[in-house]
């Protein structure tokens, strides 16, 4: 049983909207603008291939509709084409015309027009005391780095729950935050 349609959520009022895959065709939508996903693709298929980001790995064609996964040189998975679906993410800026492109391409080469990775937190910082998240910019600057970004993705990123989810968190991400939950959730993630 294949899935993998494409949903995204165009109203906050709404659940996701779906369309169904079709060979040789995709999806364009402002990733930026729009919450969207993908459904997994063959629910039913055995376990893929657990991939060490660390390895150099790559996926492989090997002739006769077969691709394998190979990491540090070992083949740790054989796939068939009709087994796989991609997913490419492509970023771009549009321009009304060259000049538009050009003046860009002239800011961005100027650093003084650069944000420091400090400037952004602190208008960060000084945000989420407007907002009352934290008694000041200071105290928010004060924080460990890993717990600030953990506000401010709370603070400014909500994403909208699906219908038909049974655990609407992701709470196989306990486990970062608090290794003691391992064995617990372990059949679970």
């Amino acid at each position: 049983d294949r899935k993998g349609s494409f949903v995204y959520w165009d109203s906050e009022d709404s659940g996701p909207k779906s369309v169904p895959p079709k060979p040789r065709a995709g999806s364009a939508v402002d990733g930026s603008k729009t919450v969207h996903a993908a459904r997994v693709y063959w629910p039913s298929y055995k376990p893929m291939a657990q991939i060490d980001k660390n390895k150099d790995t790559h996926l492989k064609y090997m002739g006769d509709d077969t691709w394998q996964i190979v990491s540090d040189g070992e083949t740790i998975a054989s796939y068939s084409t009709d087994d796989l679906r991609i997913s490419i993410v492509y970023r771009a800026r549009c321009f009304a015309d060259e000049s538009e492109a050009q003046r860009f391409t002239d800011h961005l080469q100027q650093q003084d027009n650069l944000l420091t990775l400090q400037q952004v937190l602190e208008t960060f910082a000084s945000d989420l005391a407007r907002r009352h998240k934290v008694k000041s910019a200071y105290q928010a600057m004060d924080m460990p780095r890993y717990e600030l970004a953990l506000l401010i993705l709370d603070t400014y990123i909500h994403y909208p729950l699906s219908d038909s989810i049974g655990l609407p968190y992701n709470y196989c991400m306990l486990t970062k935050l608090y290794p003691s939950l391992q064995g617990v959730l372990s059949g679970l993630c």
